[in-house]
């Protein structure tokens, strides 16, 4: 009789090949996903800024910032970051993540009311 750990091993081992089999399909799958969810929060918001002022007083939006105006934030900067960087999360937090993706974005790491409204709505 095989010991527990020979089995568990062996599955593992299994698991492994498998992975690295079926690697770019498993990747690109739930890359799409995150891709598909991205997008169609992204749309949502940007629908919804084009319709809405804000009270100039949220600006400059920087690190520690919350609320609705960050997710739309988020939302734009992930159609617009370069290829190296990974989508944010679209959490309305505006954290470390987004701070690197606003200095990949603009060069610097707050966000002014004038790069906002460009940024969401380009052909405005």
């Amino acid at each position: 009789m095989k010991s527990k750990s020979f089995i568990i091993i062996t599955i593992l081992t299994i698991l492994t090949v498998l992975f690295f089999l079926f690697k770019e399909k498993i990747l690109s799958f739930f890359k799409k996903k995150s891709n598909e969810k991205s997008d169609k929060s992204s749309t949502e918001l940007q629908k919804t800024a084009a319709t809405q002022k804000y009270n100039s007083t949220l600006f400059p939006l920087k690190k520690g910032d919350k609320g609705e105006v960050i997710e739309q934030l988020q939302a734009a900067l992930n159609k617009k970051l370069p290829t190296p960087y990974l989508p944010l999360t679209v959490d309305g937090d505006f954290g470390k993540k987004t701070e690197t993706a606003v200095q990949a974005v603009f060069g610097h790491k707050t966000v002014s009311e004038a790069e906002f409204n460009k940024l969401i709505n380009p052909f405005a």
